[in-house]
């Protein structure tokens, strides 16, 4: 009589090449993940926000609870230059998976670390960010005769804590001329605590205001879109608080010379020469109505410093000097830090 076939057993090397096919099927399935998550919310730019939205990388771990976002960049709407509107490196996510079996995305807290926002007033004194989407926000748009109002379907999450943190915004001005007289405020808004934000909308509309806050610019659809969404404005003491000096100042590895044309090139392209003195190291110029001074000084590193200081009616205005120093470095590309 024949004994029964045993079981083959596996080997070590059959059980490798298991653990191997089932890593790869969950690397696989993991990048599938953070691709389609990644798709999704890019999806939400044009159709929520109103322009296009960027995401270079998301990266979603359940077991950690924890989700990734990094170079998170949101571009003008039509009818403004194609350039980043809102440019955020980084956001990190802390999830709530038991709240989130209701189908409900919940996220118990998330931080925001936001590295410009860009305001663009066109020739017509119109504001970017008046003409996203959200700054209609509590605005259906009109039923067709004998068909009820459709309200556009929102993505359902919620945050139960944000913190916000903001480092500069930009303003460009193109309503003199085409070229757009440029200020630049260094936000002092550091870990702001914002708290239930039931909506996409809301999100955005935060983050734009919030920033939007210590420029004082006056902004009708976003303000508005604000109150209907029920987002908190910042104190009316924040508005006095900028930069405290009165310059602004950029590095460069170009020499103290070569500084001293490409300032000079500068004021040639953009304003009107005053004064200017290569062995003292100064410029000064007339720019868009302000009394604008570049002092030029080689630092003990090697690398050359231009400070630069701006002045009208005889008031320190340290905004359009920083704006000045934002051009500058545009220009300079890799040779500015």
């Amino acid at each position: 009589m024949t004994p029964p076939d045993r079981p083959q057993r596996w080997n070590y090397q059959q059980v490798l090449q298991l653990a191997a096919v089932v890593l790869a099927l969950l690397v696989l399935l993991g990048g599938l993940k953070n691709l389609f998550l990644k798709q999704v919310l890019i999806g939400l730019g044009p159709k929520v926000i109103g322009a296009r939205l960027e995401v270079d990388h998301i990266s979603l771990s359940l077991v950690r609870q924890r989700m990734a976002i990094k170079g998170f960049k949101l571009y003008n709407p039509d009818g403004f230059p194609n350039e980043v509107m809102l440019d955020v490196p980084e956001v990190s996510v802390r999830l709530n998976p038991w709240r989130m079996l209701t189908g409900r995305l919940t996220m118990s807290a998330v931080v925001i670390n936001m590295k410009e926002l860009v305001i663009i007033k066109n020739a017509d004194k119109k504001l970017n960010v008046d003409a996203l989407k959200i700054a209609q926000s509590g605005k259906d748009p009109p039923a067709k005769e004998g068909e009820p109002v459709k309200k556009a379907k929102r993505p359902k999450f919620f945050i139960q804590e944000l913190r916000l943190n903001v480092e500069q915004v930009v303003v460009k001005d193109f309503s003199k001329g085409e070229t757009p007289v440029i200020q630049v405020y260094d936000i002092p808004l550091k870990d702001k605590v914002i708290r239930d934000v039931d909506s996409f909308e809301k999100l955005m509309t935060v983050l734009i205001v919030h920033a939007m806050g210590p420029t004082a610019i006056k902004s009708a659809g976003i303000y508005a879109a604000a109150a209907v969404l029920g987002v908190g404005f910042l104190p009316a003491g924040i508005l006095g608080i900028m930069v405290a000096d009165d310059d602004s100042v950029l590095v460069t590895r170009m020499s103290r010379d070569k500084a001293f044309d490409f300032c000079r090139d500068f004021i040639a392209d953009r304003g009107t020469m005053k004064k200017q003195h290569r062995e003292k190291g100064y410029l000064t110029a007339k720019i868009d109505g302000y009394d604008v001074r570049f002092d030029i000084a080689a630092t003990e590193a090697g690398e050359t410093a231009i400070t630069v200081s701006a002045r009208k009616f005889m008031l320190p205005k340290s905004a359009f000097a920083g704006g000045i120093v934002y051009q500058l470095r545009q220009r300079m590309g890799g040779d500015a830090r």
